[in-house]
């Protein structure tokens, strides 16, 4: 895969052996896109669309959408919601 691609996880996500923090960051990884980013979402769920953090979710969503940075950053992990 080449397609610049956002991962979010969050920490507290426990919903399948899928979305469990350590299966995304394995698969973040495992991608060959160089333009990827690993959020690490404090105090969410599977469901953090609905949670606390949601306005963190949604305007790290939009920057990569927009600009393909979280923070600024176009590559690495990002811990947001702290």
């Amino acid at each position: 895969m080449q397609a610049p691609t956002l991962l979010i996880s969050g920490e507290d996500d426990q919903m399948s052996s899928f979305t469990v923090p350590e299966a995304v960051g394995t698969a973040y990884a495992n991608l060959g896109s160089p333009e990827k980013v690993f959020v690490d979402l404090a105090c969410s769920s599977h469901y953090a669309i609905w949670e606390s953090h949601h306005a963190v979710l949604f305007e790290a969503s939009l920057e990569w959408l927009t600009d393909g940075t979280v923070n600024g950053a176009s590559t690495g992990s990002v811990r947001l919601g702290d």
